[in-house]
């Protein structure tokens, strides 16, 4: 009978490991990546509030190496800008628009390329607190968690005469003085409030009902602690501004989730675990009103704003995790290697007044290009490696009031495309008072 069960267990953690299941993070500048103990929770209901910080100032290219974090949204043209801008007042009546022409001899520059690399910083401190009670002394817990947590984001532009115009790339110290003094009367136009943006509130809540089975003393292995959840993630983090571009989404920017893992976690020998997360999670479409490109410029820069539904894409995550334990009393040593991949978001251009045709319903000979372009930029892939320090107190023969086991954990990211260099340190403690 055990090993009928446990063919069975293995047919199927196979089969869903094959289709690679995703995971409930689907943030691209804030990791929140789940501990496995979280999970395999060993029966035992518990509390574990935590603290956490994170800081990034660089992002990964999705054609390799470094770029802004700004960049994200693709790369900054003053001359996309400002046809963007132009188009929007012309369909008001007004005349044609050029910034450059109280500016003397540089009159034509608006229609010439010029390039600026934007640099961008992130950092966040915030408090999580999470909750998992068994339910019923029966096989199923109920669980749920949230952030509440501080953010800073600035970004600073700096002109790229390598990638500019022909005519733009010699300019002299006062030229490039002048460029800079023409893109912030743009932004002017553009209402951006600033370069500089935060704000403190909750992320979205968590909530999930868990299933646990345990086979014990099979395939040679001490345990096999197989768990499966299904949870909603309610959008009740803070969202992005339109009229800051460097402000971000705590997690999902309103968009409800519903998610899947398995978590499944093999006692090799005494003292020696070895796991695999596995999760998926779809989130639902909503309308936003926000800015949308007009053409090619950055939709954070654009001069085009109006209702737009967004359909995110999925997300996905693959973790295996290695666990020493007992390095001394109490004391363990967790390595994790998190795979997490999200597909391209679909933008539909709900506005009821579309006088000024958005990228999604412009005519020009090369719109196709710009459409796919811009449809790679949401999609995203990282790559982090977690090293975690656990110490429990019971294993350590401590009587401690609560059972406490404490942890700290640093997430680094390895690698990446289109996602936000993030790093995040976290320190917490998981209490047992029931």
């Amino acid at each position: 009978m055990v090993s009928k069960k446990l063919f069975g267990f293995i047919t199927v953690f196979l089969l869903l490991f094959r289709v690679a299941l995703p995971s409930h993070n689907a943030s691209r500048y804030f990791p929140f990546l789940e501990r496995p103990e979280s999970v395999v929770t060993r029966g035992e209901s518990h509390i574990y509030p935590s603290l956490f910080i994170t800081s990034a100032s660089t992002a990964f290219k999705r054609g390799g190496g470094n770029t802004g974090i700004p960049e994200l949204w693709g790369k900054y043209d003053l001359k996309d800008v400002i046809e963007g801008v132009e188009a929007v007042k012309l369909a008001q009546g007004a005349a044609s628009y050029n910034p450059f022409a109280a500016e003397v001899g540089y009159v034509d520059w608006n229609k010439k390329e010029v390039k600026f690399a934007i640099d961008g910083k992130i950092k966040s401190q915030g408090f999580i607190l999470g909750i998992e009670q068994r339910l019923f002394k029966t096989d199923f817990s109920f669980g749920c968690f949230i952030p509440l947590m501080h953010v800073n984001s600035s970004l600073r532009f700096n002109f790229d005469s390598e990638n500019s115009h022909a005519d733009v790339k010699s300019a002299t110290t006062q030229e490039q003085d002048m460029l800079d003094r023409v893109r912030r009367s743009v932004h002017a136009e553009l209402a951006l409030k600033g370069s500089d943006w935060s704000d403190s509130g909750f992320g979205d809540i968590d909530l999930h009902l868990r299933w646990r089975h345990l086979w014990d003393h099979v395939l040679k292995m001490k345990t096999i602690d197989f768990n499966l959840q299904a949870g909603l993630t309610c959008p009740t983090g803070v969202k992005s501004e339109k009229d800051y571009p460097s402000s971000v989404p705590f997690m999902g920017n309103g968009h409800w989730g519903a998610y899947f893992d398995l978590v499944t976690e093999l006692e090799l020998k005494q003292n020696w675990r070895l796991g695999l997360m596995a999760g998926l999670v779809e989130q639902f479409k909503k309308t936003h009103n926000t800015r949308i490109p007009y053409y090619k410029e950055p939709a954070i820069f654009s001069a085009l704003h109006g209702n737009v539904e967004i359909n995110p894409g999925i997300t996905l995550k693959l973790s295996p995790y290695f666990t020493l334990e007992n390095l001394t009393d109490g004391l363990h040593f967790q390595l994790r290697y998190s795979f997490l991949r999200h597909s391209a978001d679909s933008w539909k251009d709900v506005r009821a007044d579309k006088t000024v045709a958005s990228y999604l319903s412009l005519e020009k000979s090369d719109i196709t290009a710009v459409r796919a372009e811009k449809n790679a930029l949401s999609k995203w892939t990282s790559h982090y490696l977690s090293m975690q320090l656990i110490y429990d107190s019971t294993e350590a023969m401590k009587n401690w009031f609560w059972k406490p086991t404490l942890y700290a954990i640093y997430d680094h990211p390895m690698a990446g495309r289109g996602m936000c260099k993030t790093h995040q340190f976290s320190v917490g403690v998981e209490f047992h008072p029931f």
